[in-house]
């Protein structure tokens, strides 16, 4: 299945470092190179081992996927498609047992010591040459720092001090309160660079003591990187396919500004800085206030249902009124206080009053 067929079934989450955005050249370094069997280091939900059955789909291809927790997906994507070999260990305990395979993905733990002992264990199982793997993590951050799902597992003498509460940033060797972190699933190593720290120096110490690969780096995405025996029959293929990416500036400088943007809105989420921050601030400011105008809101309606009240009390007293002065005692009384108040008075005409209002 070609690229497009695989983009068509393929459904992106938003995770900003998917393996699954370098589709088109890890099927073309695959191609390439004629491979008959993948393995995967680190599969988490399947995500990408879907698209790696998506592309083996017709060919005598074995897809094995490797990872010591898998998730319900993946247990799910094993059980739906047989062709998947599901090896629930992780990757140093895994690959030893697996016969040659032809390639491999490794995006399992981050770390130095971990990486280097996977390419270590590969180069143990191959045949007659080192396979062609294709590595995820080659740039910031991992390239130089570790990162430990399980520091535990890595011996002392191997292991940098970490933290799980810190994050890093682009530009600073150290930790910072903010910045892309684990929340607690994962610790960074404490100091950027150096010896025995990070994916990229995991590779080059690698082939510092096998000397006859070739590397290349596809800077976007965190960083993909295509490892092969320039002896290979299919090295001048794998390599046209990369080439042209390895330390392309444009993809170098589009990858910066992803990674600020990226900054920005891990920054906003921390409400700490960044124009996402900004925005969030604006917000809260703006909330503040409008809680302020509903307090103003309420004084002023209960303002006004007081005059209400007590206009309708008003009206209240107007028609009592009105019913009094239209009542017969109210006219009788003001017609003698008239006649009062007229020269002389009589009886006779008290009772002239009473007989012309009916009474």
């Amino acid at each position: 299945m070609d690229g497009s067929a695989g983009a068509e079934h393929y459904r992106a989450p938003l995770l900003l470092h998917s393996l699954a955005e370098f589709r088109e050249i890890i099927y073309g370094c695959l191609d390439a190179a004629g491979v008959r069997s993948i393995a995967e280091v680190g599969a988490e939900d399947g995500h990408f081992t879907s698209e790696l059955l998506q592309w083996s789909a017709g060919r005598d291809v074995r897809v094995v996927a490797v990872d010591p927790e898998p998730s319900a997906a993946l247990l799910r994507l094993a059980v739906d498609e047989p062709r998947l070999e599901l090896v629930a260990k992780t990757s140093l305990d895994a690959l030893p047992e697996l016969d040659a395979l032809d390639a491999y993905v490794i995006d399992g733990d981050h770390n130095h010591y971990t990486v280097l002992h996977e390419l270590r264990a590969i180069a143990s199982n191959a045949r007659n040459q080192f396979p062609i793997v294709l590595l995820h993590d080659v740039a910031w951050p991992w390239a130089r720092r570790d990162l430990y799902y399980a520091p535990d597992v890595i011996p002392d003498d191997a292991r940098q001090p970490y933290t799980f509460d810190a994050g890093v940033v682009p530009g600073d060797p150290s930790v910072v309160a903010a910045g892309f972190r684990g929340e607690g699933e994962f610790a960074v190593a404490l100091t950027e660079g150096g010896a025995n720290n990070g994916v990229r120096t995991a590779v080059e110490d690698f082939m510092a003591e096998r000397p006859g690969l070739v590397f290349r780096i596809v800077p976007a995405v965190f960083g993909l990187g295509v490892l092969f025996d320039e002896r290979a029959p299919y090295a001048g293929a794998v390599d046209a396919v990369v080439a042209v990416y390895d330390g392309n500036p444009l993809i170098e400088r589009l990858e910066r500004n992803r990674l600020d943007l990226y900054m920005a809105v891990l920054g906003g989420a921390d409400g700490r800085s960044g124009p996402v921050g900004e925005l969030r601030s604006a917000l809260e400011q703006a909330q503040l206030h409008i809680r302020d105008l509903e307090s103003e809101n309420k004084a002023l309606w209960a303002e006004r249902a007081e005059h209400e009240e007590r206009a309708e009390a008003g009206r209240r007293l107007a028609a009592e009124v009105r019913a009094l002065i239209a009542a017969k005692p109210f006219r009788v009384a003001e017609t003698v206080a008239r006649l009062r108040s007229s020269s002389g008075v009589s009886r006779a005409h008290v009772e002239a009053v009473l007989r012309e209002l009916g009474l």
